[in-house]
């Protein structure tokens, strides 16, 4: 990975996949073996501050979340793997923490992930005053805590209609600074995975309108009585674009990477059009190949307008 020609090409937020919650001990693991080595990370660290990108851990994924439900609902374990992933935040100076939890199955679980967030909230980015750097219960005694990182949350869900209303009501969003809206893998017949429409349509009003606070409260009815002014947590949306591409007709394919799509279009373009130039308008305006869809360059920007 070229990570200073990224940062140098306007990369703000790397998240790095991915440490679990390890669902026999309830701890956070696989975090050294899935980053980068002591000495490199030192090296992604200062590109990363020479250019102001931030550096994020995610923490669960498909196939890696099955801790998360019984560590939120154990408030004393939540505690200790909250200082444990403070532990990595300082240790490796990262930027925030991303979660991928797929998925919370009730709302008891929505719930109980909201308070886990409100208490990581509250500790994450802190470390012991000065003389108390062996004082135990420290979550709780934030006066005794210095503050020397500030932390990114952010959340990765694939859209649907109902997850902003469970994000309000089980006060998950307050605690995010982004949320990510996967907006691919959306199989619909041989249509493309990941289309323009698709994109538009799960940012339309009808998805995430009640990201909203003040259209939340009154779609649910709700009187606004906190000393805080309602927040329009719309703005912290970001659209997943995926980099890769997925067959049209046989979905039993595994999807098919950027790197070998454009390695095989290259191929074909140089016999069957010699004269486009690579990087040009033809090459710019390809969204297919060989049965796969993918987001080419011109869909990048028209979905980048959204």
């Amino acid at each position: 990975f070229h990570y200073e020609a990224f940062f140098k090409s306007g990369l703000t937020h790397l998240i790095f996949f991915s440490a679990e919650v390890d669902p026999a001990t309830l701890h956070l693991t696989h975090v050294d073996e899935r980053l980068p080595s002591d000495g490199e990370w030192a090296r992604i660290r200062r590109l990363a501050d020479l250019h102001g990108a931030k550096l994020m851990l995610c923490i669960g994924g498909g196939g890696r979340s099955s801790g998360f439900s019984d560590l939120v609902g154990d408030p004393v374990r939540r505690l200790s793997f909250i200082e444990e992933v403070n532990a990595v935040l300082l240790t490796r100076e990262l930027d925030g923490i991303d979660f991928n939890w797929e998925y919370p199955q009730t709302m008891i679980e929505w719930l109980n992930f909201g308070r886990f967030l409100l208490e990581l909230r509250s500790a994450l980015g802190y470390a012991p005053a000065v003389g108390r750097e062996h004082a135990a219960g420290l979550i709780g005694e934030r006066h005794h805590r210095t503050r020397v990182r500030r932390a990114v949350l952010s959340m990765a869900l694939h859209p649907h209609s109902s997850i902003a209303a469970v994000l309000q009501s089980a006060r998950v969003v307050r605690s995010l600074d982004y949320v990510h809206w996967m907006a691919y893998d959306h199989i619909l017949g041989t249509e493309p995975h990941s289309s323009v429409e698709y994109a538009a349509s799960v940012l339309s009003e009808e998805m995430i309108g009640l990201f909203s606070e003040a259209t939340y409260n009154k779609h649910s009815g709700q009187t606004h009585e906190e000393l805080r002014t309602e927040q329009d947590h719309r703005r912290k949306l970001t659209l997943g674009i995926p980099f890769y591409g997925r067959h049209r007709e046989d979905r039993r394919r595994e999807p098919e990477t950027y790197d070998r799509l454009w390695r095989s279009i290259q191929q074909w373009a140089r016999k069957k059009h010699p004269a486009w130039v690579e990087g040009g308008a033809e090459f710019r305006a390809l969204s297919s190949y060989g049965g796969y869809s993918f987001t080419g360059y011109n869909d990048v920007k028209r979905k980048m307008r959204l």
